[in-house]
C-alpha cells in the first residue's frame, strides 16, 4: 500500500510534534520530512515533493506560511497544502486560498478533522466546507468592491488640477491649510476654497474623510510618483 507522504511545517514545538504524531499513528501516512520556517518549507519541498503537506502561517512572519504556499505551488501545484492558524479570520483564509491552498484548518481542528482533510486533499475529492465557502466569497465581494473604488478614486484624482493635486498631497503629508499657504505663495483663505472645490468634485464633505479612506485605498504611492 502507497502511504500519503506527509510534509509538518511549524515553529512551534508542541504543535509541531501533535501534527507529527497524528499523521504517524495513521498506516496509510508517513511523515518524510519537516521544517520550522516557511523559507525551509519551500526548500524541502521543492527537494522531496511531499504529497501533502501541514503548513502553519505564522513562523519567521506573520504571513511566512502563505508566501511559502505561494512559491511551493508556483513550481509544483501537483503538492497539497492545507495551512493552518490559530485564527478564524476571513483575510488570512482568503489569501491561503489565493496562494493555491488546498484547504484551511485551525490549529484546535480534532486530529479526525485533520487526518480527513489530508486524505481527501490527497484523493482530490475535497470539497470547500461551507463555512470556508461562506468566507471565501465575501472575502471576493471585499476585494472587487475595494477594487472598483481605488479605480473610481484614481480616475477622479486624475480629474483635478495640478494645483489641486498638490493641496491634497500636502494635506496628505499632515500640513495645515495655513502652511500649504505658504508653500504655494497664496492666502490661506483661497488653499481653503481650492479645498472646497476638491471635496465637491470628489463628492466627500470633510477633508478628514477623504484623507480616511486615501489611506484604506493605500494612495500614498500615487503621490509618491507625483
Amino acid at each position: 500500500m502507497d502511504r500519503i507522504r506527509v510534509m509538518v511545517v511549524d515553529d512551534y514545538e508542541q504543535i509541531f510534534n501533535y501534527f507529527k504524531l497524528i499523521v504517524e499513528s495513521e498506516e496509510d501516512m508517513e511523515v518524510v520530512a519537516t521544517a520550522t520556517t516557511g523559507e525551509e518549507a519551500v526548500e524541502k519541498a521543492l527537494e522531496l515533493k511531499p504529497d501533502v503537506i501541514l503548513m502553519d502561517i505564522q513562523m519567521e512572519s506573520d504571513s511566512a506560511g502563505i508566501a511559502a504556499t505561494e512559491k511551493i505551488k508556483r513550481e509544483c501545484p501537483e503538492i497539497n497544502i492545507i495551512v493552518l492558524t490559530i485564527h478564524d479570520d476571513d483575510d488570512i483564509i482568503l489569501n491561503a486560498y489565493i496562494a493555491g491552498a488546498n484547504d484551511f484548518l485551525l490549529k484546535t481542528s480534532s486530529a479526525v478533522t485533520v487526518i480527513d482533510s489530508i486524505r481527501k486533499v490527497y484523493n482530490k475529492n475535497l470539497s470547500m466546507r461551507p463555512e470556508m465557502s461562506e468566507k471565501v466569497v465575501d472575502g471576493l465581494v471585499k476585494l472587487s468592491h475595494e477594487k472598483q473604488s481605488l479605480l473610481y478614486m484614481i480616475n477622479m484624482l486624475t480629474k483635478l488640477t495640478p494645483a489641486e493635486l498638490d493641496i491634497i498631497k500636502q494635506v496628505y503629508r499632515g500640513h495645515n491649510y495655513r502652511t500649504v499657504a505658504k508653500m504655494r505663495f497664496v492666502e490661506e483663505g483661497t488653499v481653503r476654497s481650492q479645498v472646497n472645490r476638491i471635496l465637491a468634485k470628489l463628492q466627500f464633505h470633510r477633508m478628514k474623510d477623504l484623507i480616511k479612506y486615501m489611506d484604506e485605498m493605500n494612495l500614498g504611492a500615487f503621490f509618491d510618483e507625483m
